[in-house]
């Protein structure tokens, strides 16, 4: 699945996160209900960022990505919750994307699948779909018969 995560994306998250890791620092401050707050946040916050990254085409089910999270979990619950670490979850997931998609040009441009090759005969990988050749193209029915193609 491509990502459709943009510059500006990461930058807002990267935003949002660094705010939600300070207003839990910040919770974590209020005597009694202040850890049971952050522990019910982060689920939810959780939750709500790996819904954004699937809807972005992240793909969060990947083994250094889970790898990752549980890091970063544990590094969490080594400090009592009271450092939380939402910005590493995005900055470590964007690095595995960005080194993702370098991975992936440099495979398209080993096998000539750009959007410059679109003039060969071969047919062109575009988001996982095969585009065929416009070429000796003829319709399907002829009269009332389909033509065996």
């Amino acid at each position: 699945m491509n990502s459709k995560m943009k510059t500006g994306d990461w930058i807002i998250l990267y935003a949002v996160t660094g705010f939600l890791d300070l207003a839990q620092v910040l919770i974590d401050l209020l005597p009694p209900a202040g850890e049971v707050i952050n522990e019910g946040l982060d689920v939810v916050i959780g939750f709500c960022l790996a819904y954004y990254f699937q809807h972005k085409g992240v793909s969060m089910v990947k083994p250094g990505r889970i790898i990752g999270i549980l890091i970063t979990f544990i590094a969490e619950e080594a400090t009592a919750a009271s450092l939380p670490l939402w910005i590493l979850d995005v900055a470590y997931t964007h690095f595995t994307v960005m080194t993702g998609n370098r991975r992936i040009k440099k495979m398209a441009g080993n096998t000539g699948n750009t959007v410059e090759a679109s003039n060969t005969n071969e047919p062109l990988n575009n988001e996982g779909m095969r585009r065929p050749s416009l070429e000796n193209r003829q319709p399907l029915n002829r009269g009332d018969m389909r033509s065996p193609q």
